[in-house]
């Protein structure tokens, strides 16, 4: 399910002697998913199982316009819409001149935000057909420049045009991340310059969608067709979680030349830090809306997917603490490591803390919370939560596989067989993450941002050690008192596993 531009260049003038656009068979799947997924509530043509032609067709005019640009020279731009206030892409006027982002080289599928009666009152579904990012890339790199006679002639007009634009966020270019994921303004498959109000705009959509999925669907005798689309939907919902965590301990980096207006690096606001983490702690214990049971009984046995994406999003928390270490160290006015722990501290044992009773998503915070100070203190490099977070390479932004599946950050020829035969092969996640991103070289042969190793300054075991003193106060005190005996119990294996731990450390 997928389409590509590739292009061949002539190594001595970087002229362009041919290029193609491949379109795989199953593109049709995909762009019926996005549609539906994103845009169903609010238009009704789409809640069906055959999409019409024409809808169908415009779905794929965008693909292939994607692919033309690349074909072109023009890599992705993942800033295209992070510049545009969300509250635009409910705006009938703007939608209609700017669709959901600049630039179409960005992964800004469809509407997402767009709420029920959005369509009637004009708002567009869709990407545009060309951004204003587009035309001015594209004018950039081949418009004539008849007064200059010589290729070094023409470079300070073209450095003009640059300066022209400097500061104007419709021309804001933002780099695919691979190997390193530090600006949440440059993600895939984002809409608006504020991730948590989109989010919440998207996930009052998905809810609107489950809730119809059965009435709207009904040429489906097996189930398969909807239960592909669930799939899916979660996927967007972990996605929604995902691009708010990116703001805790995110920074933001453009390239910005010497004299023109733009910082190179800028740490995201530490209160807009602090309130992603608590939305997202808020989310975990507030998904049960997926585990809805008219639309997932046609499936067969399964794991209720809430506590997946409950795993998948505590887990990025935890992760998000190494970028927390670099984005305070070069702040100003930074969301500091031992605020952040704090913060987690307070979410992760709230059940406790408030004296009430623990649900499916404290059990799966606690337990993992525990199981992530253990890698702390006793890192292995055979366990991938020691890998990722008992400080074996302390080198910060280096992306989950829950990441590379959510955001396809797969090289265009790397097929699903191939991810399963790494398995096979009993490699670990770190190792088909790397497998799969070196793939990439160092984002499509341009440099993106090297590796940087946070150790030297690193205090995450001290202020987790810190924690785990006020935890086994906190537990020993709800291990006897619980007020009803799920929760007593919990609690007293969360301190059989604490003291466990902490008997076991050799100072």
């Amino acid at each position: 399910a997928n389409a590509m531009g590739p292009s061949w260049i002539d190594p001595r003038s970087g002229e362009i002697i041919n290029a193609s656009v491949t379109v795989y068979h199953n593109i049709v799947q995909l762009v019926q998913y996005w549609r539906f997924l994103q845009t169903a509530p609010a238009d009704k043509d789409v809640r069906d199982v055959v999409l019409r032609e024409d809808l169908l067709g415009d779905c794929i005019a965008y693909v292939l316009s994607h692919e033309v640009g690349h074909t072109l020279s023009l890599m992705h731009n993942m800033a295209g819409s992070s510049s545009i206030p969300v509250e635009s892409l409910r705006d009938p006027k703007f939608t209609q001149e700017y669709g959901t982002t600049y630039s179409i080289m960005d992964y800004a599928r469809n509407n997402y935000i767009a709420q029920p009666g959005d369509k009637e009152k004009g708002v567009r579904m869709t990407p545009p057909e060309l951004g204003a990012y587009d035309y001015y890339a594209i004018s950039w790199l081949y418009k004539p420049i008849f007064e200059a006679k010589t290729p070094e002639e023409e470079i300070p007009i073209l450095d003009k045009w640059i300066s022209e634009k400097s500061g104007d966020p419709k021309y804001r270019y933002g780099k695919q991340q691979f190997k390193r994921r530090f600006d949440p303004s440059s993600v895939e498959e984002d809409l608006g310059d504020d991730p948590v109000k989109a989010a919440d705009y998207g996930i009052k959509n998905l809810k609107y969608i489950l809730k119809n999925m059965n009435n709207w669907i009904t040429d489906d005798p097996d189930g398969s067709y909807r239960k592909s689309l669930y799939n899916t939907l979660v996927s967007q919902y972990a996605r929604y979680l995902q691009n708010v965590i990116y703001n805790v301990g995110g920074i933001y980096l453009t390239d910005v030349k010497d004299g023109t207006p733009g910082e190179r690096v800028q740490p995201v606001d530490r209160e807009v830090q602090r309130a992603s983490l608590k939305w997202v702690l808020k989310q975990i214990n507030d998904c049960d809306w997926l585990n809805n049971k008219e639309v997932t009984k046609h499936f067969g046995p399964d794991m209720a997917m809430s506590a997946r994406v409950q795993n998948m999003a505590i887990m990025a928390l935890f992760k998000a603490g190494q970028n927390v270490v670099l984005a305070s160290h070069i702040s100003n006015n930074s969301y500091s490591l031992e605020e952040y722990c704090n913060d987690l501290y307070d979410g992760v044992w709230e059940s406790a803390i408030a004296n009430r009773k623990v649900t499916q998503g404290d059990k799966i915070m606690q337990k993992n919370m525990l199981a992530m100070m253990k890698s702390l203190i006793k890192p292995s490099s055979n366990n991938l939560l020691g890998s990722l977070l008992g400080g074996i390479s302390n080198e910060v932004g280096s992306p989950s596989w829950d990441e590379v599946e959510l955001y396809g950050l797969y090289d265009a020829v790397t097929e699903k067989e191939s991810i399963e035969e790494m398995s096979s092969l009993g490699m670990t996640e770190q190792e088909k993450i790397n497998e799969v991103l070196n793939s990439f070289g160092f984002g499509y042969g341009y440099g993106w941002q090297r590796p940087v190793k946070t150790d030297i300054i690193d205090e995450t075991l001290t202020n987790y050690c810190a924690i785990g003193v006020k935890l086994r106060t906190l537990l020993m005190g709800k291990a006897m008192n619980a007020t009803d005996q799920s929760s007593k119990q919990h609690y007293q294996a969360m301190l059989f596993m604490l003291m466990q731990m902490m008997d076991g450390i050799k100072l």
